[in-house]
């Protein structure tokens, strides 16, 4: 379990950003604003790929986090920056493809870098 601050949840929405970005330190949140919540709805990533290890990443929704927090998101978004609603779902869409796409790179990579020290010497 994950603890968080319910506003900081839906604070990008509320400010009409195109981001699944969710701030670990949330000025606006206190103790009673702190909520459990699973673990599964959270990843951490840099540049679009899991950060794994020692990198350090930035807290974003998982396909399973957007979807059970959509509902709060669409009642929190603000077109205030040019973009509606739609805009946003499309982004979301597109966010999860290039994270997608992003790991199957790097898991190549990877797999890559293993064969390579797999050779015989």
């Amino acid at each position: 379990m994950k603890q968080i601050s319910k506003s900081a949840l839906t604070c990008h929405a509320a400010e009409g950003r195109m981001t699944l970005q969710i701030p670990e330190m949330w000025i606006g949140s206190g103790p009673t604003d702190l909520v459990q919540l699973p673990d599964d709805w959270f990843c951490y990533l840099k540049r679009n790929r899991f950060a794994v290890g020692q990198e350090s990443g930035y807290l974003h929704f998982t396909r399973a986090g957007y979807v059970a927090n959509k509902a709060k998101l669409k009642r929190a978004f603000k077109a205030t920056r040019g973009h509606t609603w739609k805009d946003f779902e499309q982004y979301v869409v597109q966010h999860f493809q290039e994270v997608y796409d992003a790991n199957v790179k790097y898991e190549q990579v990877l797999c890559d870098k293993l064969k390579e020290i797999r050779k015989p010497v």
